[in-house]
C-alpha cells in the first residue's frame, strides 16, 4: 500500500479489487472499534440525478462511539465536525484503488479546544491503523 499524505488526511493505493477493498475498509474500521453510520454509493446517487455515468465511489461515515461521546461531552457543537469520513474509489478507466480518509485531528484543531484536539489524536491514530491494514491482511 502506497501512502500519501494530504494537508486534511491520507490517500493510500491499494493492490485489490474495488469491492475487496470496500468489504476490508468496513471490517478493519469495525475491528478497530468505529460504527459505520452512513454509507452513500456516489456512482448509484449521480445517476440518480444526472446523465453522467460515473466510477465506483463509495463514502463512509464513520464514528467511534466511545470516543465520540468524549468530544460531545466536551463541546456539544463539535457535532458538526463529526463523524469521519472516508472515500474508496477507483478513478475512470483506471485498475487502481484508493481509499482516503479525512483526518478527524485537521479537523477538531479549529475548536481550539486542547481537549478535544487529544481526543481526535486517537480518533486519528485508530482510525489511521484501521487502513493501514488494508492492503497487508489476506482475510
Amino acid at each position: 500500500m502506497n501512502d500519501e499524505n494530504l494537508v486534511y488526511g491520507i490517500k493510500q493505493k491499494v493492490s485489490l479489487s474495488f469491492e475487496e477493498t470496500v468489504r476490508r475498509t468496513k471490517t478493519r474500521l469495525q475491528g478497530k472499534g468505529f460504527r459505520i453510520v452512513t454509507e452513500i454509493d456516489m456512482k448509484e446517487a449521480l445517476a440518480v440525478d444526472t446523465d453522467e455515468a460515473f466510477s465506483d465511489y463509495i463514502i463512509l461515515q464513520v464514528c467511534h462511539p466511545h470516543l465520540v461521546l468524549d468530544v460531545l461531552r466536551a463541546d456539544l457543537d463539535a457535532g458538526l465536525l463529526l463523524p469521519c469520513t472516508i472515500a474508496v474509489y477507483k478513478p475512470p478507466e483506471s485498475r487502481t484503488v484508493y481509499i482516503t480518509a479525512a483526518n478527524p485531528n485537521a479537523m477538531m484543531r479549529i475548536t481550539g479546544q486542547e481537549d478535544i484536539i487529544a481526543f481526535s489524536e486517537e480518533i486519528r491514530d485508530k482510525l489511521f491503523a484501521a487502513l493501514d491494514q488494508i492492503g497487508r491482511d489476506t482475510s
